[in-house]
């Protein structure tokens, strides 16, 4: 079971063009308990070349059930390929939460993959999980590291 979100769907202006269509999709598990879900990303580029990123459900979220994707923007805007942050919307079962995902460019496989190890710090931040102000965060992070 594939859900697409078309609402969400986002191009990057890069040549050759490329377009990221968030999904949705059930993962295999026990029959007798409640549905787990996993989201990604289908990237599709300008000559029809598509890969599937598991964005949430897989590493540090594989515990989490991805109920849907509330954001999808880029993390700055310097560089050809930018990072990528996505805001779940997360349950356990017992409570729902919003959890940032980060993507990065990997220049040597041409195609973007977690970045867990900052994904993770975001989450550790005190702050309301928006484009904007995890844009700020890693922005003020950035400039610490100099």
């Amino acid at each position: 079971e594939l859900e697409i979100d078309r609402k969400q769907i986002m191009s990057l202006s890069v040549s050759p063009a490329l377009t990221l269509v968030p999904v949705r999709f059930s993962k295999n598990g026990d029959a007798a308990g409640p549905p787990f879900h996993q989201c990604g990303l289908a990237t599709v580029n300008g000559t029809g070349k598509t890969h599937l990123i598991v964005t949430f459900g897989t590493d540090w979220t594989e515990a989490e059930s991805c109920v849907s994707l509330s954001a999808i923007g880029t993390a700055e805007s310097k560089s050809k390929y930018p990072a990528l942050v996505l805001i779940y919307q997360a349950t356990t079962g017992h409570e729902s939460f919003p959890e940032p995902v980060l993507l990065k460019w990997n220049s040597a496989s041409g195609i973007y993959e977690l970045d867990a190890e900052r994904s993770q710090w975001i989450t550790t931040q005190q702050l309301p999980y928006t484009i904007p102000n995890i844009r700020r965060l890693l922005a003020k992070n950035a400039a610490e590291r100099k």
